[in-house]
């Protein structure tokens, strides 16, 4: 069931954890960052992309957040947040 993944920058992030959850995002499973297959994934508003869990703690590390970018995030966030029921 996916749900909100909390993080100590504050970005929106929805982590996902089927196949179906991702296909309702667009997507087919695969990490918009290395290309890998995984049904376990992150949604990140803010780029608008899905990765898997390791791009998702290797960008988190170093994500700087920037607040013109806020309504972007929060736009993306509330479309598929209510996609995946969250």
């Amino acid at each position: 069931m996916a749900k909100i993944e909390d993080n100590t920058e504050g970005f929106l992030v929805i982590k996902t954890e089927s196949l179906t959850e991702v296909l309702k995002l667009g997507g087919v499973a695969l990490c918009d960052y290395c290309n890998k297959s995984d049904f376990t994934g992150y949604y990140i508003a803010v780029l608008n992309n899905w990765y898997c869990e390791k791009c998702y703690k290797d960008w988190i590390d170093k994500a700087v957040r920037y607040p013109e970018n806020s309504h972007i995030e929060q736009r993306n966030y509330l479309h598929y947040s209510k996609l995946l029921g969250v």
